[in-house]
């Protein structure tokens, strides 16, 4: 396995290349190599003391890409058959930390996207009052329920809004508040049908 990953010298590479059957022709064999890696069939060349290197392990890439071409194959089907065939092309170093840097990018990038969806919400909320903090359902019969939610302050207001109807009462309050536990909601006389309220906790 280490010798499979062991970087080789660009002319090394070459050279092992046409002895594998590489025909390079009268073309520069560092053109044709920079051109697979640019279009992503070959890893990118790793520079050690100023040289350029690539992977032993890109040789059987090297190797399929150039007798796929041969068949007549383009660069779609070739990087698609290298997949399927498992021919893994090794991510070297320098893309190793481009990939690491990406990742980090969007990470933060996907932050900050949310801290805006987040003031934005929040902006609403000021604009257009507190959003609902919760909602409770009344059983036939009940003419006081107490809601329990720990949000509840000394300092807090709570308003309460029907959502559906609530008769035969005609009217409704906010009877007590009990800090840190919740508040008690009482209507004129008890209802005939079960009725859903939604409510504000407002400091």
């Amino acid at each position: 396995m280490e010798a499979k990953d062991k970087n080789l010298p660009i002319r090394q590479f070459v050279a092992l290349a046409k002895k594998r059957g590489v025909d390079f022709g009268k073309s520069n064999p560092y053109n044709r190599l920079r051109y697979y890696t640019k279009i992503g069939l070959l890893p990118n060349m790793v520079r050690i003391k100023s040289q350029g290197h690539y992977p032993m392990s890109a040789l059987e890439c090297l190797y399929r890409i150039e007798k796929y071409k041969k068949e007549g194959w383009d660069n779609k089907k070739i990087l698609k058959s290298l997949k399927k065939e498992k021919v893994v092309i090794p991510l070297d170093p320098i893309s190793k930390k481009k990939w690491l840097w990406y990742f980090f990018v969007a990470f933060f990038v996907s932050l900050f996207l949310i801290g805006i969806v987040q003031a934005s919400m929040f902006s609403d909320i000021n604009k257009n009052g507190p959003g609902i903090t919760g909602s409770y359902v009344m059983q036939i019969g009940e003419r006081t329920v107490f809601v329990y939610d720990s949000k509840v302050k000394n300092s807090s207001k709570v308003f309460v809004t029907f959502t559906s109807d609530y008769a035969p009462a005609s009217s409704y309050h906010v009877s007590s508040v009990t800090p840190n536990l919740g508040f008690e909601l009482s209507l004129s006389s008890p209802i005939s049908q079960t009725a859903r309220f939604n409510y504000w906790i407002v400091e």
